[in-house]
């Protein structure tokens, strides 16, 4: 860690956010008095939400640090070597004039190199400060703490051994962390909208065209295969993008790639081993990380679209449209699914039973926040600064022109898009198109084993582009002819012209 420096405005200003959301009873704390966050090494937990907290915070992860806050005090358990990147913060707070009345003062204990029994000293005297720390009238302390899988390093077994010998209670203080959590400032922002642009660019300039060309040479290919080709790429971003650098990109998941009849529409789905499907609907969904924040965009592309398709993908696309012009300050959560179900009981109710459970989730370090789903029960509220993955779909859907037993017959349609809640407005920030004609392609009925012809789509926009060119050739010529003929130039030009010729043709001859 000997490059890591914490940003100690974007610490401070942070930690006073918290702070004030505690002391303003925000939703979670409830009788708390203080609160425990450990981040143990030795847990193999992926997504771990301490250690969120310690990258919103300190702007990274800090193994086997621990860290106790009381209404007054902020204490720091870790190692010399981290202690030493902390240092600078207690310094600054000392310095500064201009600190809020909420913000807690820092301290630092360091952990003796392989001493067990300074650990235990160490989490004692934590303790005794949470009891200390009780405000006038309250005997007995409750200490929010987030829930993690066993763990087995000497710091989490010196604090479990500890937190049984005091009898402190410890109650779950996810909620609150959430909620501080969910609300981004603007420099998260920035970092949401380059995560957004990194899903947006490896759907649009990989997987599709491998897909494209997949479908077009007809080369079998598993999902599994292509999703592993995608994924390769965050290994080498600047194959994605020449400004990206090892260390600060990553991927949500693997990229999620089905067809072929066979469809989930769970964040947890999988690209399976069987092949790309050259008909009906082809799923395809990224997910992107820059510097811990997520993103996700997903898009559901049509091969010789039916009129089912048509109908349940126009469908969709006015879903999308109800759910974002929901998504605004003060509304709530459930208003999103609540709206998403009344424009689908209005325009086509037969199809309501194949929507999917919610619309989506909270995005921001770390993939997916349970706090805030958008589900139809879900009332908690909509605030500016919020990220969501807003994702929707219909699946088990027949395609009635598709014979019985066709992988082609069954089929969903699926959508997602990375949205930014504004102050007035949601914007989504995954620029990919989804218009139904962006995302069909029509190919050749194979009599015999003809070729796949490419995208319609591509034929299009080639005859367009040949129609433009001729049509500003045209308008060329005619500004020519209108020049020519112009009075002006009959009169004042025409003579000095036929000079200038004449002139010429003279030389030309002698």
């Amino acid at each position: 860690m000997a490059d890591v420096i914490v940003k100690s405005k974007t610490f401070f200003a942070r930690l006073g956010a918290l702070y004030q959301h505690w002391m303003d009873g925000g939703e979670g704390w409830g009788d708390k008095s203080a609160f425990a966050v450990f981040h143990d090494s030795t847990v193999d937990d992926v997504g771990s939400k301490a250690g969120y907290v310690q990258i919103w915070l300190l702007g990274w992860e800090f193994p086997d640090t621990l860290m106790v806050g009381t209404r007054t005090d902020l204490y720091f358990l870790t190692s010399s070597r981290k202690a030493k990147i902390l240092e600078p913060l207690l310094e600054e707070q000392k310095a500064r004039s201009d600190r809020k009345p909420c913000e807690p003062t820092l301290h630092l204990l360091r952990r003796s190199k392989g001493s067990g029994e300074d650990d235990s000293v160490n989490c004692r005297t934590l303790l005794q400060h949470v009891k200390d720390s009780l405000p006038e009238g309250i005997d007995t302390p409750l200490l929010g703490d987030i829930p993690q899988a066993e763990m087995k390093g000497k710091l989490a077994a010196a604090w479990t051994a500890a937190l049984d010998e005091s009898g402190v209670a410890t109650e779950d203080v996810t909620l609150p962390f959430a909620w501080c959590m969910a609300m981004k400032d603007t420099s998260e922002l920035k970092l949401v909208r380059t995560a957004a642009s990194i899903s947006s660019t490896v759907l649009r300039k990989h997987l599709v065209p491998d897909m494209e060309e997949v479908i077009d040479k007809e080369v079998p290919t598993t999902h599994a295969d292509l999703a592993a080709r995608v994924d390769a790429l965050f290994a080498d971003p600047q194959k994605i993008s020449p400004k990206l650098v090892k260390g600060v990109v990553d991927r949500c998941y693997t990229p999620i790639i089905q067809s072929g009849g066979e469809y989930d529409l769970r964040p947890s789905a999988e690209s399976n081993d069987k092949n790309l499907h050259f008909g009906g609907a082809i799923i395809c969904a990224i997910g992107a990380q820059y510097r811990s924040y997520s993103s996700n965009v997903c898009r559901t592309f049509f091969i010789n679209p039916s009129s089912s398709h048509q109908v349940a993908y126009n469908l969709l696309l006015g879903v999308h449209a109800t759910c974002l012009e929901a998504m605004k300050p003060g509304k709530k959560l459930g208003d999103v699914m609540r709206a998403a179900k009344a424009h689908i009981e209005k325009e086509n109710p037969a199809l309501l039973p194949n929507f999917v459970r919610n619309c989506g989730f909270s995005l921001g370090i770390g993939y997916r926040e349970g706090k805030f789903v958008l589900t139809e029960k879900n009332n908690r509220e909509i605030r500016a600064g919020m990220v969501f993955n807003l994702c929707i779909g219909f699946n088990n859907l027949v395609a009635e022109e598709a014979p019985d037993g066709s992988k082609a017959r069954v089929f969903a349609v699926m959508v997602a898009d990375t949205v930014i809640v504004g102050e007035s407005k949601a914007e989504v920030i995954t620029k990919n198109a989804m218009d139904a004609e962006s995302v069909s392609y029509i190919l050749e009925d194979k009599v015999a084993k003809s070729r796949p012809v490419k995208s319609q789509i591509i034929a299009e926009q080639a005859e367009k582009m040949t129609k433009s060119r001729l049509r500003e050739r045209d308008a060329d010529l005619a500004k020519q002819r209108h020049y020519f003929c112009h009075p002006s130039f009959v009169v004042f030009e025409l003579p000095h012209l036929l000079l200038f010729v004449g002139a010429m043709y003279f030389c030309a001859r002698s």
